[in-house]
């Protein structure tokens, strides 16, 4: 690990305050050798509230400290859990990583098999002397697997202000996880720094594709619904040549009510229903 710097680094023209414990704790877990793991959410899942830029202005602020570079998005910053852990493989002691928008670990899909692997191998990784900072839409949207794992929670109430917590889990009995409120966290607004504009611009990119991917999917038939309208078809055109209800049903493999209500019978040239 490289020396220390005795003070956060200005960002913009803003210092983070030594004294603040937040920082004080990054201090001492860098110093241990530990690693320190943040999640950020938003109150109440308001949207434009600074997740980003205050995750942003932690990893510009203490990247420097103790990696001895600066902090970028292309080696500290990805919207997806599994090139989160790629990165972490790739990063040195000090390095602070930022999976940003982690809705795959919303609290509702704790049991998918993703959400688990991340749990487990997050477990795995206090030795890294690393810095984690993940952000959430919504208290609510934490995972207990992942807040056991975390060391601190900040929630924003508003633009420019968060409420740190301590994260400890009781060791006996339930293990059940508490958060003790520790400080108001004022953090400026640096959302027009060159490397938080890049981050923005992934997260619209994100966006944009899952649009432009939702809209194919609504544009695309269902291949089931495809499917049953070449039966109804087929089943018709069997029906008009005179065939029987129970000769079709045999024919093409359906039911003979299911023949009755998706086809009409011809009487005198008309089609008329049964």
């Amino acid at each position: 690990m490289k020396a220390e710097i005795e003070e956060p680094p200005e960002v913009m023209g803003y210092r983070m305050d030594p004294q603040t414990p937040l920082h004080r704790l990054f201090v001492q877990r860098m110093e241990r050798g530990r690693d320190l793991k943040v999640i950020i959410t938003a109150n109440n899942s308001e949207t434009g509230v600074g997740k980003t830029t205050c995750a942003g202005w932690l990893a510009l602020s203490w990247m420097p400290m103790y990696a001895g570079e600066p902090w970028t998005v292309e080696d500290g910053a990805t919207l997806s859990p599994k090139k989160f852990f790629k990165m972490q493989r790739n990063s040195e002691p000090g390095s602070v990583l930022i999976l940003d928008d982690a809705e795959e670990l919303d609290a509702r899909r704790s049991m998918q098999s993703e959400n688990v692997k991340f749990s487990q191998r997050w477990m795995l990784m206090r030795v890294l002397q690393q810095i984690h900072i993940l952000t959430l839409p919504s208290p609510g949207a934490l995972d207990s697997r992942l807040e056991e794992l975390a060391d601190v929670w900040l929630n924003i109430e508003r633009r420019g202000k968060a409420v740190v917590h301590d994260i400890r889990t009781l060791s006996y009995g339930s293990r059940k996880v508490i958060t003790e409120k520790v400080h108001n966290l004022e953090f400026p607004d640096v959302s027009e720094h060159e490397e938080l504009k890049k981050l923005d611009k992934m997260k619209r990119d994100k966006i944009d594709k899952r649009m432009k991917e939702q809209k194919e999917e609504e544009e695309t038939p269902d291949p089931k619904e495809v499917r049953r309208e070449e039966k109804i078809q087929l089943a018709q055109k069997l029906r008009d040549r005179g065939m029987t209800i129970a000769e079709i049903s045999n024919s093409i493999g359906m039911s003979e009510g299911w023949v009755s209500n998706n086809t009409q019978k011809q009487v005198e040239g008309k089609v008329t229903g049964d």
